[in-house]
């Protein structure tokens, strides 16, 4: 999808709007100013931020729907063997990338020490997904990532330390 670009000063009121609604975790106006500059560039209304991002630790990270959207919007197939709580099994395919067969297990993610925070512990077959389909994404078609971690990456991240 492409969109004319919203001049400046209009994209700052929006990014107002939506850090002041506290609705998409975007805390300040110039959180929310940055994506919606990142979606103009590429081609989406900036608004789509509230549907493509989150605010991890201060930091931008795709949402894994969208990661996974973009993948296939840009002729990525998926095909999935298994998915529990103990695995995530998929095969991804882009003609750019070839194809790889990727799989997260519930061992993998305790043996990385990932395995005693809530999201963890509450949603196992959500996390093994999102691992699974960041690390088969990035390993075939990294352009769906634009460079960024998806949320469930950053939210395994240890908090920063100030100085």
């Amino acid at each position: 999808m492409s969109t004319s670009l919203i001049p400046f000063t209009e994209v700052q009121g929006m990014a107002d709007a939506i850090a002041r609604s506290g609705l998409f975790g975007m805390k300040t106006p110039d959180q929310a100013l940055a994506l919606m500059l990142v979606a103009q560039a590429e081609g989406q209304h900036p608004a789509t931020i509230t549907q493509e991002y989150d605010i991890i630790q201060g930091k931008a990270a795709r949402k894994t729907h969208s990661v996974l959207a973009r993948f296939q919007s840009a002729g990525g197939t998926v095909e999935w063997h298994e998915l529990s709580e103990s695995i995530a099994d998929t095969t991804f395919s882009h003609k750019a990338g070839g194809k790889l067969r990727m799989s997260w297990t519930f061992d993998q993610a305790k043996k990385a020490g990932l395995t005693n925070k809530d999201n963890w512990k509450n949603y196992p077959r959500a996390m093994l997904r999102a691992r699974c389909i960041a690390e088969g994404v990035r390993a075939v078609y990294p352009a769906a990532l634009g460079g960024m971690l998806v949320a469930e990456e950053a939210m395994d991240l240890p908090p920063e330390q100030s100085m």
